[in-house]
């Protein structure tokens, strides 16, 4: 039975950067993969700020950016877009397959070992290490191991949507911004998106919980999309963080702890700095066997997101819950305070909590009553400690 001090299980993003961030401190780490190649499927939109390159040390190259943009275009049902502008292009889209093939080969270079097409079976732990049976009946020991195979292993499948994004040529819409479109004729309780790669293609994609692929049909239909290159299907983790980070010598990180914001399922800031508090904490475990690791890593994190995630549950509820005439207002009255500004101080990666302290509490409240009536109204009160 080989031996391996940690074993990450799942060759993505925050898996990934776990293991760079491991070997870079000479810790003896194998990420396991199950499909043949990192980076595979591409299914991430891979939309982050630039607070996420620099807090991620993703490196601004054109082999790792497709594109940077200054503005969104958000679309309601009626199709009377809303402009949101920010004072420089700081909102940037990975190649992710690139970006992950970069984090695997940094990590290789500092002595982490990948081993492709092998995907963890079982596993079981004691109080000194993890026991884990592989494909090909191969068995390894280690004393951790590192959930990061994504939603597949999230526990909440209450807390999924089906997602679906397409690579194809477009046109009629501008190549300089990000289009996000929200309509339940074709993405009941989430939304469309439209994000350009350069002039001629872009990535297309939506999320459901049901009947996926024939609302896909809908809103290409709608957007005048007649073929496509390359399609994927993944499901998006939106339920929320896990209730536990730590259990014992098993650890979670990105999609499979529930890091991820839960009304977009982004995961690449939530799911990346999870990375590095985790490694940061395996380092000082392994160093000091008196830190406790919940602390070192579940507590960190929580500090960092239990506030905005809460938050966020909440939209997702209420937005769920909405009919397009609903959500024809709600741009109605988002037009109205947008067309005061030139453009908003939002923290992209914290977007909640950051356009409710632009709005103010009171303004919040106020169209949230206008438009919901008074329980949802006074059930966002309870959030006023968050958002101070």
């Amino acid at each position: 039975m080989d031996r391996s001090e940690i074993l990450i299980a799942g060759g993505g993003f925050s898996g990934l950067l776990c293991a760079k961030e491991l070997a870079s401190k000479n810790f003896p780490v194998k990420v396991i993969e199950e499909h043949n190649e990192i980076g595979y499927p591409n299914k991430c939109s891979g939309v982050v700020s630039l607070k996420t390159i620099e807090a991620l040390n993703i490196p601004i190259s054109k082999n790792l950016v497709e594109n940077q943009f200054s503005e969104i275009f958000f679309y309601p049902p009626s199709g009377k877009r809303v402009t949101v502008s920010f004072k420089t292009k700081n909102i940037f889209v990975l190649n992710r397959y690139n970006v992950d093939n970069y984090l695997a080969e940094e990590a290789i270079k500092n002595g982490a070992e990948i081993s492709l097409l092998t995907k963890m079976i079982s596993f079981s732990q004691n109080d000194i290490c993890v026991k884990i049976k592989l494909t090909g009946d191969q068995s390894l020991t280690s004393s951790y191991l590192i959930d990061a195979r994504g939603a597949s292993s999230y526990v909440d499948k209450l807390g999924l949507y089906n997602g679906v994004q397409l690579y194809a040529f477009y046109k009629d819409f501008e190549a300089d911004a990000i289009h996000v479109f929200f309509d339940k004729s074709f993405s009941p309780g989430f939304f469309a998106w439209l994000i350009p790669v350069n002039e001629n293609l872009a990535k297309i994609g939506l999320a459901s919980k049901q009947n996926t692929f024939e609302f896909t049909k809908i809103f290409l239909k709608k957007i005048g999309i007649k073929h496509f290159l390359k399609i994927y299907f993944s499901p998006i983790v939106v339920g929320g963080v896990k209730q536990n980070l730590v259990e014992g010598r098993i650890l979670y990180v990105g999609d499979s702890a529930g890091q991820t914001k839960p009304t977009t399922g982004g995961g690449i800031y939530f799911g990346g700095i999870g990375a590095l508090l985790l490694a940061k904490a395996i380092v000082n475990k392994l160093s000091d066997p008196k830190i406790c690791l919940a602390d070192e890593y579940e507590k960190n994190w929580l500090s960092f997101f239990k506030n905005e995630v809460e938050l966020m549950k909440f939209a997702r509820k209420v937005y769920e819950s909405m009919d397009n005439d609903k959500i024809e207002r709600l741009f109605s009255i988002a037009k109205e305070v947008i067309s005061t500004k030139d453009v908003l101080e939002i923290d992209y990666d914290l977007h909640l909590s950051s356009i409710i302290k632009f709005l103010g509490v009171r303004n919040t409240l106020k169209i949230c009553k206008e438009i919901f009536g008074n329980v949802v109204t006074e059930h966002l009160k309870k959030f006023n400690n968050l958002i101070k």
